[in-house]
């Protein structure tokens, strides 16, 4: 019996976003809002005001209507065909009709919300291998309240769906262990703080002879019931010291190990470019053309994640070091976005062995032009002696005032020789404002290049997989991976370990398996506190001890999990980081960023410019008075750069958070949060901004905020 139909078109929410025609992937929308907004309609079968969704994903300066307009017609290629209109839209309103279509979210919850134990156990575990993964992951847009209100309640409604089907298959697996293990370890991970799986999962490992890992197991989670500060109701101890002789041990084939590591090749300190002939061809001229007509050029890379752009830069920052060229570089972080000039200070940092910035640490800087008038001072002076590259990488996450930035400079140094290299993730390029209008003025300007990094040859993904992973088949693999050379790489390091292939996401969680309980564990806190991953943090907030954090990550660095950078260790890729991520509970993620943001929170009283950080993490820890606390680090943080409109935007979303906190809690917070607006834009009527702030006053004194009150007054 199948629960589920092959139908014409397809809408996959959970785990992997895709969206399918009769059978085969459909290229996706090059924009992460427009996908968000696809899942918001489909999921909702109703109309909405067209105001409504506007305020949903998209702020005033990103032009909310022109965006929604852009984000329709999208939709309208990749859901109408010749037969039906599937977006209804007016001028008023838009709506999705999705009669006919295969919404795996739908399915999952027709078949939870039925008579479960009436489903033949072979349906049963093919619902649970087709429905895994977290609804939409990756499209939370922490940012945006309501949409992620939304996103969080569609996830946790999914969970409840998911762990009912899981918890049938393992009650009618109950005499078959190690049939049972795949399903009651995803169980656990849904749902890591409920005792009871847990404890069912040691049973099952005691009963499979695995004795090891069940006390790894009970070990784990007593660790995260301290963690999210939950009692044990003593299930784990039971579990624990139940008998094992459930079954009979596992059989093993003579010379095969339980868990088969093979040690992999050490990657070479400096790889090969393969196949990139073209761009590197391209590249140079740019920079002999910059050299010698003392004329300023950007060069926009984009292409999809995992494609080799970050290697090309390198490859960039080879040539320009041979032309004694002045090279500043830096990678832009998803958690960076809100940090002032995070991709000017981390480079000019980089340049300066001290770690200091000094052209940021002046207090007495005037205003957010004077900061530019450096940047370019810099430039100009630097390009009278030599050529000077600029080498930025991930720009989809740079922050407002590094773009706004590097147009000012470029503009201002046009006649000058300077190169910059802008890599960027063609998906969620468009959904950055402040980058898009950076870009459209340089394109007035006649200054961007655009270079698009479309996937590698078979011969190059050959010679790339022979360095990365000798004595794999280059060949086969080559053309399994699609161009992907991240995703060539994992595959012959699965081929390898003896492991079968699939998506970049299976790859990783199999190599996390292969880690141990503690160590996969250690890669999830890794993980949360990239891409700075600082061991001494990171061993307070997973609460281990630090031989075990440090055994971890030697031998995650090893088997080329993590990387050296000049930041200390990291990942070897973000999607690496991101699949690692992934692999977490959404309710797991909540606690453990607001561990992280805690610690960060004790800091941030010290040290300002971990705001950002403080910010990330609260917003993503399920603590509203947490977050708005952090919007106000935030904010002053943006207020210190002169990032006013990211001050306000900060701001006005603390306020919003506010709103569910008590009284005496959140007038405090609100208090500060008006200074904020204050600060940042000059009030439109005073004498109403004294009432406003004057009433704010009295309800602090009401609740004995005695310092906030006198503050205002």
């Amino acid at each position: 019996m199948v629960f589920w139909r092959m139908a014409g078109l397809e809408l996959r929410f959970l785990g992997d976003f895709e969206v399918r025609r009769d059978g085969r992937a459909v290229p996706l929308p090059p924009s992460r809002k427009t996908r968000a907004l696809l899942a918001y309609l489909c999921l909702q079968p109703r109309r909405f005001r067209r105001e409504q969704l506007c305020q949903l994903l998209w702020e005033v300066p990103d032009d909310p209507r022109g965006s929604l307009r852009w984000s329709l017609s999208k939709l309208r290629h990749l859901l109408d065909d010749r037969e039906r209109s599937r977006v209804l839209a007016d001028r008023d309103s838009v709506g999705v009709e999705t009669e006919g279509v295969s919404i795996d979210m739908r399915e999952l919850r027709q078949l939870a919300e039925g008579d479960l134990a009436k489903v033949p156990l072979e349906a049963l575990e093919a619902a649970a291998t087709r429905y895994r993964g977290n609804v939409l992951e990756g499209l939370e847009f922490s940012n945006f309240h309501d949409f992620h209100s939304w996103c969080v309640a569609e996830r946790e409604r999914s969970l409840r769906d998911r762990a009912a089907l899981l918890t049938e298959l393992v009650k009618r697996l109950a005499d078959e262990p190690e049939r049972a293990l795949p399903h009651v370890r995803a169980l656990v991970g849904l749902s890591p703080y409920e005792e009871s799986h847990r404890a069912t999962l040691i049973r099952l490992l005691n009963a499979a002879r695995q004795f090891g890992e069940a006390e790894e197991q009970f070990q784990l989670g007593l660790r995260i019931l301290k963690e999210a500060a939950i009692p044990s109701s003593g299930a784990l101890l039971a579990a624990r010291r139940a008998p094992r002789i459930d079954a009979p041990p596992r059989r093993q084939h003579f010379g095969e190990p339980a868990a088969p590591v093979r040690e992999l090749a050490a990657a070479p300190v400096t790889p090969g470019l393969f196949g990139r002939e073209a761009e590197r061809a391209f590249i140079a001229c740019a920079l002999d053309e910059v050299t010698g007509k003392s004329r300023c050029a950007m060069l926009l890379l984009s292409g999809a994640p995992g494609i080799g752009k970050t290697r090309v830069l390198q490859m960039a920052q080879a040539l320009a070091r041979d032309s004694g060229a002045f090279v500043l570089q830096a990678a832009a972080f998803e958690s960076d976005a809100i940090r002032p000039f995070a991709l000017w200070i981390d480079a000019l940092r980089a340049l300066d062995c001290t770690g200091q910035d000094p052209m940021f640490g002046d207090t007495d800087m005037a205003n957010r032009d004077r900061l530019f008038a450096r940047l370019s001072d810099l430039i100009t002076r630097e390009s009278a002696q030599h050529p000077v590259v600029l080498l930025f990488d991930d720009v989809q996450w740079c922050d407002e005032s590094s773009a706004a930035a590097l147009h000012y400079v470029a503009r201002m140094n046009r006649e000058r020789a300077f190169l910059g290299l802008l890599a960027a993730r063609d998906s969620e390029l468009r959904d950055n404002a402040p980058v898009q209008q950076a870009l459209r003025g340089l394109r007035r300007d006649g200054l961007l290049r655009e270079i698009d990094l479309g996937p590698l040859a078979s011969d190059a993904l050959a010679q790339l997989i022979d360095e990365r992973a000798p004595g794999a088949d280059s060949k086969r693999l080559s053309v399994e991976c699609g161009g992907n050379p991240l995703l060539a790489i994992e595959l012959a390091r699965a081929v390898l370990r003896g492991s079968v292939g699939g998506s970049l996401d299976d790859l990783i969680r199999e190599r996390l398996a292969r880690f141990g309980v503690v160590g996969a564990d250690v890669l999830r806190w890794a993980a949360l506190l990239s891409p700075r991953i600082d061991v001494g943090r990171l061993v307070k907030v997973s609460g281990l001890d630090a031989a075990e954090v440090g055994a971890a990550l030697d031998i995650a660095e090893r088997h080329a999990m993590l990387h050296a950078t000049d930041r200390g260790l990291d990942f070897a890729h973000e999607l690496i980081a991101r699949a690692v991520y992934n692999d977490i509970s959404p309710l797991r993620r909540q606690v453990m960023h607001r561990r992280i943001a805690e610690l960060l929170e004790k800091d941030t009283a010290q040290d300002l410019a971990r705001a950002a950080d403080l910010a990330h993490h609260a917003t993503l820890s399920g603590d509203t008075g947490l977050a708005a606390r952090a919007m106000v680090c935030a904010g002053r943080l943006c207020l210190r750069f002169f990032a006013n409109d990211d001050a306000q935007s900060l701001a006005r979303k603390g306020l919003q958070l506010a709103e569910t906190l008590s009284d005496a809690e959140r007038v405090c917070v609100e208090i500060d949060l008006q200074e904020i607006l204050l600060a940042a834009r000059p009030a439109d009527d005073w004498e109403a901004a004294a009432r406003h702030f004057a009433a704010l006053a009295e309800r602090a004194l009401d609740h004995g905020a005695l310092c906030d009150g006198m503050i205002v007054f």
